[in-house]
């Protein structure tokens, strides 16, 4: 998977870089915008065209990066608040085990099958809470 990774994005700068290339006249080219507020003109100072599409290309990532952010929060929040819900189901798990030995070990067995059950419960409560 690195290695197609590697090989797009070779091929998306060789593209870059080819349209660059052909189209060099027009990013080259200077231009002046005006802007008509009904009582003023304005005119912007002649830039290349190159720099007003760099411009733009970072504002349109900017936009898209800061309306992902407060979901990409959301998401570690989320993830953080299940892998702890995870360990205490699987320091639970640990603890049940402990005491399933302990009653093996012992004289109790019709304990022991109950106790057995409650593993098979959590086990399945830390399998789904894996999933």
């Amino acid at each position: 998977m690195k290695k197609v990774k590697i090989a797009f994005w070779v091929i998306l700068i060789g593209f870059f870089i080819m349209i660059v290339l052909q189209n060099q006249a027009f990013f080259m080219a200077k231009q002046s915008f005006m802007i008509n507020v009904y009582f003023r003109k304005y005119f912007t100072a002649e830039t290349y065209n190159a720099v007003i599409a760099l411009a733009l290309f970072l504002c349109g990532f900017l936009i898209a990066y800061f309306s992902g952010l407060a979901e990409r929060f959301k998401s570690g929040k989320t993830i953080k608040t299940l892998t702890a819900t995870n360990k205490t189901y699987l320091e639970e798990l640990t603890q049940v085990k402990k005491e399933v030995e302990q009653m093996k070990s012992g004289t109790a067995a019709p304990q022991a099958a109950a106790v057995e059950e409650t593993v098979e419960t959590a086990e399945k409560a830390a399998a789904a809470a894996d999933a």
